[in-house]
C-alpha cells in the first residue's frame, strides 16, 4: 500500500470520527435538558461537547527572492481547506485538511497536486492559555509564470511545478488573560457565553520551528527557521444582544528569526546563516 493511500485513509478516518462525534453531540443536545451555569458575567455550558466545521479558501504561499531580484511566487493547488474542531471545558482540538469529497481540482494537470494537514491543541488553564500546532503542506507551483515566460497563457499552458517542495511547522504559544471578566472561550471554543461587554490584554509568547525542503533535478535544499515572537494582543467583546456579539482584536508583535539554509547544486553545497528581527500586525 502506498504512502499516499495511507494518508488519504487517515484523513477519511479522522473525518469520520468528527462526523460521528457531531451526530452524537447533536443527539445529546436535543435529547437532554441543557446543562449550564449562569453567573453575573458568564454562562458556562457544562458537560457540553462543541463540534464545529470551518471552510477556508486560504492558500499556502511562499515568496522566494534570488540575487537577480526576481521573485518566485510558490502556491499550493487547493480550492478549500476544511477544519473540524471539538471543544470540551478547558481543552480543544482541531484538524485541517483538503476535502477531496468536495471534488478534486480540475486543474491538477496544469498546477499539480497538493496535500495539507494541520493539528491544533488548545488548553485553558485558568487565565493561562497554551496551544500546540503542527502543520504540513506539500506540492507547490509557480504562480507568477508571466514573469519568466511572457508568452505563457493562463488556463492553457502548464505551470512550473515543485511536487517535492514541502513545508513543516511546529508552533506553540503561551498566553495570559489579564481581565477575569473577559471570556476568550466565548470567541474561540464557545464553551462559555459572555453576558456583558468587556475586553482584555492577552500577551503571548510564540515560538515556532519551520522546515522547508525542496528536491529537483541536480538541486536539493533545506531551510530551517526558528522564530520567537512577543505579541501584545487586545480583545474586546461587544455584546450587542443576548444572542449576538462582535469581537474584534488587535495583535502587534515583534520577534527574532534564526535562519539556517543549506542547498546543494551539482554537487556543490552552500550554507547560509542569518538572523532577522521581525514585526507583525494582525487585525481581525
Amino acid at each position: 500500500m502506498s504512502k499516499k493511500h495511507n494518508l488519504n485513509s487517515a484523513s477519511n478516518y479522522l473525518a469520520g470520527i468528527f462526523l460521528m462525534l457531531f451526530v452524537l453531540s447533536s443527539a445529546k443536545i436535543f435529547c437532554q435538558n441543557e446543562t449550564k451555569k449562569d453567573t453575573v458575567n458568564f454562562i458556562y455550558y457544562l458537560d457540553k461537547i462543541m463540534v464545529r466545521a470551518n471552510l477556508s479558501s486560504q492558500t499556502d504561499s511562499y515568496f522566494l527572492n534570488n540575487k537577480k531580484g526576481t521573485n518566485l511566487d510558490l502556491e499550493t493547488n487547493n480550492s478549500y481547506k476544511l477544519f473540524l474542531s471539538i471543544d470540551y471545558k478547558f481543552i480543544g482540538f482541531s484538524y485541517g485538511f483538503y476535502p477531496n469529497f468536495f471534488g478534486g481540482n480540475n486543474d491538477e494537470d496544469l498546477k499539480g497536486k497538493s496535500s495539507f494537514s494541520d493539528y491544533n491543541f488548545r488548553f485553558f488553564l485558568g487565565r493561562w492559555i497554551q496551544t500546540a500546532q503542527f502543520s504540513k503542506a506539500k506540492g507547490y507551483y509557480v504562480a507568477n509564470m508571466t514573469d519568466f515566460l511572457p508568452d505563457w497563457e493562463e488556463g492553457k499552458d502548464p505551470y512550473i511545478q515543485f511536487p517535492d517542495f514541502k513545508t513543516l511547522q511546529y508552533e506553540m504559544s503561551t498566553s495570559y488573560l489579564f481581565n477575569p471578566k473577559f471570556s476568550l472561550k466565548s470567541i474561540t471554543s464557545f464553551t462559555e457565553w459572555q453576558k456583558k461587554s468587556s475586553g482584555s490584554f492577552i500577551p503571548s509568547l510564540i515560538y515556532s520551528y519551520n522546515r522547508i525542503t525542496s528536491k529537483a533535478e541536480n538541486l536539493n535544499g533545506k531551510q530551517k527557521e526558528f522564530d520567537i515572537r512577543l505579541a501584545t494582543a487586545y480583545y474586546y467583546n461587544f455584546i450587542i444582544h443576548k444572542n449576538f456579539y462582535v469581537a474584534p482584536h488587535l495583535a502587534p508583535s515583534i520577534g527574532v528569526k534564526f535562519l539556517n539554509d543549506k542547498s546543494s547544486s551539482s554537487g556543490v553545497e552552500t550554507v547560509e546563516k542569518e538572523t532577522y528581527f521581525t514585526k507583525n500586525l494582525r487585525v481581525d
